[in-house]
């Protein structure tokens, strides 16, 4: 009976980890979409890299802040005994998931960082408008 428990358990943390995946993809989808749909937007963001990187930087280390610093102890009473436990600080744990989430979904490489030929082809290739032909 309980390699069957076991086995439960583990396939209902696969189905909670793939809807949190799936609830995540879609919110910073819709977030991203005025940066990949608003050509200013998008511009600016391919312009300045720096951003996502940063960005994945800060969400990483709020993810790691959420544990130590703000996380909490805390007493699971159970019918014979309690057990003490570890949270983290839920709501700075989810603003470093959605940050590095949005950061890794939008993430380029900053041209500034580039070899001078490279950074000269992105910026011509993905800075530049480029005009509609005329009909």
């Amino acid at each position: 009976m309980v390699p069957i428990a076991g086995a439960i358990e583990a396939g209902l943390q696969l189905l909670v980890a793939f809807v949190v995946f799936l609830v995540t993809g879609f919110i910073v989808g819709v977030l991203g979409l005025p940066i990949r749909f608003v050509p200013a937007a998008r511009r600016l963001w391919l312009a300045n890299g720096e951003f996502t990187v940063f960005g994945a930087l800060a969400g990483g280390i709020l993810l790691v802040l959420a544990y130590f610093p703000f996380g909490t102890w805390f007493t699971v009473p159970l019918e014979e005994y309690s057990f003490p436990t570890y949270q983290p600080n839920p709501w700075v744990f989810l603003a470093g998931w959605f940050l590095l989430a949005f950061s890794l979904s939008l993430i380029v490489w900053p041209a500034r960082w580039l070899p001078a030929r490279a950074r000269a082809w992105w910026n011509e290739t993905q800075l530049t408008p480029h005009l509609r032909p005329a009909r």
